[in-house]
């Protein structure tokens, strides 16, 4: 893991945003799945927040060059490339694939999916962490608390999933649902009850998925 460490005004800023407060719902992912210690491609990595938390050898890669040089000038390894049109070439490069809050934004999400595929070794990870369509009165209730639409309705979002769609596109793109959810709280006992409200009901959620081996599309039309 790198460590942060500000240094100007603007960096500090940078820091108290998107680095001082990561969401619980991050660091038990990291635990539970090694990610520390793995070779990670962290799609749309920003600022490098979730980057600086993964194996030595991961890199980051966004389409904001500010966004890559911040990650460069602290140690991070990071490349500007617009994903919407390439992913670092070469079958089996990484151990698992960190996208959060992308998907949303890709153009193609199933070709987006199918590139993950590629770069993945045989039997990794992917990590999709996503704003959700939530159940309507947990949507309504939310608007009238806090006055702003539900995450998912953002003007820069080209697509909107509930948790059975994104489960639906990424097992067509080649992979097999492990688990999904917010990660929290910490216990797998209590998880295991707050699911059964917090996924249906939530606003965001993280998917977890491996890569399944010799994975080829069926016929269109089999005969």
């Amino acid at each position: 893991m790198n460590s942060i460490v500000p240094k100007s005004a603007e960096e500090r800023r940078i820091y108290e945003k998107f680095f001082k407060h990561l969401s619980r719902t991050f660091m038990p992912v990291v635990s539970k799945y090694g990610l520390h210690n793995k070779r990670v491609l962290d799609i749309g990595c920003g600022y490098g927040q979730y980057l600086a938390h993964f194996g030595k050898r991961s890199l980051g890669i966004d389409a904001n060059i500010k966004m890559v040089n911040y990650c460069l000038s602290h140690g991070l390894n990071a490349l500007c490339v617009d994903v919407d049109q390439e992913l670092p070439s070469g079958a089996g490069l990484f151990d698992a694939i960190w996208c959060s809050n992308f998907l949303e934004h890709a153009v193609s999400p199933h070709t987006l999916l199918r590139g993950m595929y590629e770069v993945l070794r045989s039997d990794g990870l992917i990590f999709i962490k996503i704003p959700l369509i939530p159940n309507p009165l947990f949507e309504f209730l939310f608007g009238m608390i806090w006055k702003k639409p539900a995450g998912y309705r953002a003007e820069e979002h080209l697509y909107a999933y509930t948790p059975r769609t994104a489960a639906f596109i990424i097992e067509r793109a080649g992979f097999t649902m492990v688990e999904q959810g917010l990660f929290w709280p910490a216990s797998p006992f209590i998880r295991r009850i707050t699911d059964i409200i917090t996924i249906p009901f939530g606003l965001t959620g993280t998917f977890v998925a491996r890569k399944r081996d010799n994975f080829a599309y069926p016929l269109k039309r089999p005969v």
